[in-house]
């Protein structure tokens, strides 16, 4: 039950996240936006782009479009991450898929703090955090473990 009202509310966060992004970006054009909500950039739900042409980017354990109408703030997506909700999207059109922003290695291996895939295509220099793992399709949970990411300790 933790497992799917926590993949219910990231999913309500990209909502609130899509919603928030593309009325600065319908505002600005391609501007960088004057003004972001503050109380959705204190609940880590959005981040400031550094880069003028973006209005917003998503933090590393948040959920991101995988089209690039908004980019993943360190510039990576954990591998093996992209779920689908219309499965013949995958490798074509992309259109309803989502992904996980992770952590780029530094020395081969995810740093403290940041987000790694649960399959170890990469992993945490120092592990993982007990009970930090969630994934983007919850039915991957305990089972295939392939959408599944995990914060590093």
């Amino acid at each position: 039950m933790t497992r799917i009202l926590s993949s219910t509310l990231s999913f309500a966060g990209a909502a609130l996240l899509s919603l928030t992004c593309s009325t600065a970006w319908a505002a600005g054009g391609a501007q960088r936006a004057l003004s972001v909500d503050q109380d959705l950039v204190d609940a880590g739900l959005i981040k400031p782009a550094a880069a003028a042409a973006a209005t917003c980017c998503i933090p590393d354990g948040s959920v991101d479009d995988t089209l690039g109408m908004w980019s993943c703030c360190s510039g990576f997506a954990v591998s093996g991450s992209t779920v689908c909700t219309i499965p013949s999207d995958y490798g074509t059109t992309w259109t309803s898929c989502r992904h996980v922003c992770g952590t780029a290695p530094v020395g081969g291996c995810i740093p403290s703090g940041g987000w790694d895939d649960t399959l170890s295509i990469t992993s945490c220099c120092g592990g993982a955090v007990p009970g930090s793992t969630w994934c983007l399709n919850p039915a991957d949970y305990g089972t295939t473990w392939k959408s599944c990411v995990q914060k590093c300790a």
